[in-house]
């Protein structure tokens, strides 16, 4: 274990970090439903459905619901040699906080969505249209992607107490919509495309506090 002291007038607090040999391993199973439409020449349209159900996941958060006497007594005794010879380090004020921060499992969590794409020659043009057109093809997909995982996290109250919560926020990295569009054009030894993508916004981190 390793243990972080916090001096600070007003913020003084004690931390304690430490593995666990008792996590579970993590699983995710994966889900795909897709429908498709092909035809002979360059063209499909397609619908894919997806669901992945995490289990055990990891998470590490500082965990203030632990007996406060217990985890004072853990600090004091790892920190007995350091006491015996700089007992001004380790003197510990009476409103110190103590946490305790290790990886556990997690409640889990799903990650569902919908993905769409088409791809198609531009072919069916009347003749009385210029033949160029023909020499056009486009290419589509989006996707939106929703999730659900509760995660335990740090907070404070109303009076200002350490207390945890479980909060169910969108996975991390995670865009909810993305997407790309292009157009190509192919004659002779010419080939030219253009492409647009898209991707919105996504959690990169949250902080401890969830002040985002």
């Amino acid at each position: 274990p390793q243990i972080f002291l916090d001096r600070r007038t007003g913020f003084e607090r004690a931390t304690i970090r430490e593995a666990n040999p008792d996590l579970e391993a993590r699983t995710v199973d994966n889900f795909d439903l897709d429908f498709f439409i092909i035809k002979d020449n360059p063209g499909l349209v397609r619908v894919g459905l997806f669901y992945k159900k995490t289990t055990n996941n990891f998470t590490s958060i500082l965990l203030a619901d632990e007996p406060q006497a217990d985890l004072r007594d853990r600090v004091l005794e790892e920190l007995a040699d350091l006491t015996a010879i700089r007992p001004d380090l380790t003197a510990l004020p009476a409103n110190t906080e103590f946490f305790l921060q290790r990886p556990q499992n997690g409640e889990g969590g799903s990650i569902y969505g919908v993905e769409l794409e088409v791809i198609r020659q531009l072919d069916f043009f009347p003749e009385t249209w210029p033949t160029f057109l023909n020499n056009f093809s486009v290419l589509g997909n989006l996707t939106y992607t929703t999730s659900d995982f509760p995660t335990l996290v740090s907070a404070r109250d109303d009076n200002n107490q350490a207390i945890t919560l479980s909060l169910d926020r969108p996975f991390a990295d995670q865009s909810e919509w993305s997407g790309t569009a292009s157009v190509s054009y192919e004659e002779g030894p010419f080939s030219g495309r253009l492409i647009y993508t898209y991707q919105s916004e996504a959690v990169r981190v949250y902080d401890e506090y969830n002040l985002n």
